[in-house]
């Protein structure tokens, strides 16, 4: 099953910015039986099938309850489940509602690579893609606002998901500043610049 541009960018955007604390808490377990990134990916499968993301309130108690379920779900599989494992578990249902310093952090930092990534977008690319998927505006209104025919917008807001996307592709919101530093350095940013008119 394929994600969806609008699916695609909540996750980009809501998700992503706690993954680094939930891997975390995860590698602090004592769960070495398990593959972090297994139970990362396997709770990303289940948001990408939950039917109305926009009913959720808290994003990041969600992703980890997620994680949770996962979690506990492998550990029903298995024939002996430890002492150990038993209270790793209750940490992370009570990590669940509470947000540390070290948390808030991570996920300032993850925010502001997104944005990174949005003002390193061309020009025209930025300026649409901004008004559509931030400020909430329809196609018809963005090409209303900025001139531009509404082919024209959404060829801009596919690209704009594109270059989200390739920026997560090449190590994720943390290793962001390095992928754009050696591809600034080959004089590569985004693989090639924008033609006039586009």
């Amino acid at each position: 099953m394929g994600v969806s541009d609008e699916r695609a960018l909540w996750l980009a955007s809501h998700v992503m910015p706690h993954e680094a604390g939930l891997r975390g808490w995860l590698r602090r377990s004592r769960q070495s039986e398990f593959d972090i990134d297994d139970i990362v990916q396997e709770a990303y499968a289940k948001l990408v099938t939950t039917p109305d993301v926009a009913a959720i309130g808290n994003v990041r108690a969600y992703f980890y309850r997620t994680a949770y379920s996962v979690l506990v779900s492998r550990l029903r599989r298995k024939s002996v489940v430890s002492i150990h494992s038993l209270a790793d578990i209750e940490a992370l249902q009570a990590a669940v509602d509470t947000i540390t310093p070290e948390d808030q952090l991570m996920a300032r930092n993850a925010l502001q690579q997104l944005s990174d990534v949005i003002r390193r977008m061309p020009e025209k690319t930025q300026r649409v893609f901004v008004l559509s998927r931030v400020s909430g505006l329809s196609q018809k209104e963005v090409a209303r606002q900025t001139g531009f025919p509404e082919s024209t917008v959404e060829k801009h807001i596919a690209k704009g998901f594109s270059l989200l996307m390739e920026a997560y592709a090449n190590g994720g919101f943390e290793g962001l500043a390095t992928s754009r530093s050696v591809k600034q350095k080959h004089g590569r940013v985004h693989g090639r610049a924008d033609k006039p008119g586009r």
